[in-house]
Formats: C-alpha cells, sequence, structure tokens
C-alpha cells in the first residue's frame, strides 16, 4: 500500500479559563451511577460548539494533540478531558490519537491552547522500521527486568 497523500492542517484554540476534571468531578446518582459534573458538561459544550464550527464532520486518519496548558490541573486527566470533549467532534474516536503532548507553563491567566494536526510517521514510508526496533529494545528490557523477578 502507497503513502496517502494529506495536506497539512491544524486546528488550534486557545481556551481561558479554568478546565474541569471530567474524572475527577463526577456526580453520583442513587441508583448507583455516575455522570460528569455540570461544570464539566457546559465547558465540553462550548468545545463541542467551538470545533463544530471550525471542523464540520469529524477528521479521519491518524492524529496529533498538544495541549500547553497554564493550569495547575493534573496533565493526565486534562488530557483526558480535552481527548473526550473532542471526541465524536473532532475525530471519530479518540484512537486516532497517535501523538500526544502536553505541557504546563508559567503564567498569570488561567490559558490552554489544544492542537490537532495530522500524525506524520517518524520515518519511512509507514514509520515500521522504527517502530519495530523500539518495540524490540522494548522487549528487550522487559525480558530483562523480567529475569531479574523473583517468583513466590
Amino acid at each position: 500500500m502507497g503513502a496517502e497523500k494529506t495536506t497539512s492542517w491544524s486546528l488550534i484554540w486557545r481556551y481561558e479559563g479554568r478546565i474541569p476534571s471530567k474524572k475527577n468531578s463526577r456526580i453520583n446518582l442513587p441508583n448507583g451511577r455516575s455522570i460528569p459534573s455540570r461544570a464539566y458538561r457546559e465547558w465540553e459544550e462550548v468545545v463541542r460548539w467551538h470545533f463544530r464550527k471550525k471542523v464540520g464532520e469529524p477528521v479521519e486518519g491518524p492524529l496529533r494533540l498538544e495541549v500547553i496548558t497554564t493550569l495547575k490541573n493534573d496533565l493526565d486527566n486534562l488530557l483526558s478531558s480535552v481527548m473526550d470533549a473532542m471526541e465524536g467532534v473532532v475525530y471519530a474516536n479518540d484512537r486516532q490519537i497517535q501523538e500526544v503532548r502536553a505541557e504546563r507553563v508559567k503564567g498569570k491567566r488561567k490559558v490552554t491552547t489544544m492542537i490537532v494536526s495530522p500524525s506524520s510517521p517518524i520515518s519511512g514510508e509507514d514509520g515500521d522500521g522504527i517502530h519495530d526496533a523500539e518495540c524490540a529494545k522494548r522487549k528487550g528490557e522487559q525480558d530483562d527486568r523480567e529475569d531479574n523477578v523473583h517468583r513466590l
């Protein structure tokens, strides 16, 4: 299979304000279910509205997500909130995200910049050479660790 030709594009959005954690702000219902908090649902709707205007339909193919923030949120929870809010609007499924970069920077205002762009292979037509080499390296490291494990 040949390499697909893609055009270069990026979706960039700078959001000012707090981003509620979807994981840590859930409301427990009497029936045992839990739902995201009102603050998260309102924030998610703002994200979806903004990107729906820019994108129209979810984009296809592998993607890269960058999040740069001044917020003190746990980056893992912040990424989860951002990825979940974009799912179904920017991309059909968050499995399309192949690369993630998150960075906390200093700043006086609460600002988060979200950038979605196509993911590009590291090298070669599909990046398999580097991927296979990295997997083999990690497999070797895993084997070395397992050799030093004392099983009961």
